[in-house]
């Protein structure tokens, strides 16, 4: 964990971290990078946006936090910059990072949050497709599950009628 960011401008502050040192080579390998709102701002109407520079390029990027959203595992996308690719050539390599306070997000940033959600209520989605297909397996422990061929009609039935009841029944942990 890094706290010891320096202040470059109005609400702008910078990290430079070195390799060998202070991150693994190659750069391509890190994929996540977590970013942690440790008090909450003054003005909740700002964000932390984080950006990442390599010498010679421009800003990047790489995740937010804010006062809704205190911490964030923000995907790098590391190993498809070409500038990725010649620092982990180079023996030695400075990455730069930047926090800003900002009042918008960027807008590559938002369709990554975007995205993440989807995938979210994709997964949960199925999880409740699967959980009501579980209730034809065969027998206790049994792996073998016989079906009606009307399956799916009668899950996307139960599935809409839950969804008027409650739009975020399959969001919750634990089935109501």
């Amino acid at each position: 964990m890094r706290t010891d960011w320096k202040p470059v401008e109005n609400a702008k502050y910078g990290l430079q971290l070195s390799s060998p040192g202070d991150f693994p080579r190659p750069l391509a390998s890190i994929s996540q990078v977590t970013l942690v709102l440790l008090q909450p701002l003054d003005n909740t109407s700002l964000v932390v946006v984080v950006y990442w520079q390599l010498p010679g390029g421009g800003f990047q990027p790489l995740g937010y936090v804010s006062n809704a959203q205190p911490s964030c595992i923000c995907s790098t996308g590391f190993a498809d910059h070409e500038q990725i690719e010649a620092a982990d050539a180079a023996p030695n390599c400075i990455l730069s990072l930047g926090a800003a306070l900002e009042t918008t997000i960027p807008a590559s940033l938002e369709s990554t949050a975007v995205l993440q959600t989807r995938a979210t209520v994709a997964r949960k989605i199925a999880e409740d497709l699967f959980n009501f297909m579980q209730s034809f397996v065969n027998g206790t422990g049994s792996s073998t599950m016989t079906v009606p061929t009307n399956v799916f009609d009668r899950w996307i039935a139960r599935f809409e009628n839950r969804l008027r009841r409650d739009p975020h029944f399959f969001l919750k942990e634990h089935d109501g």
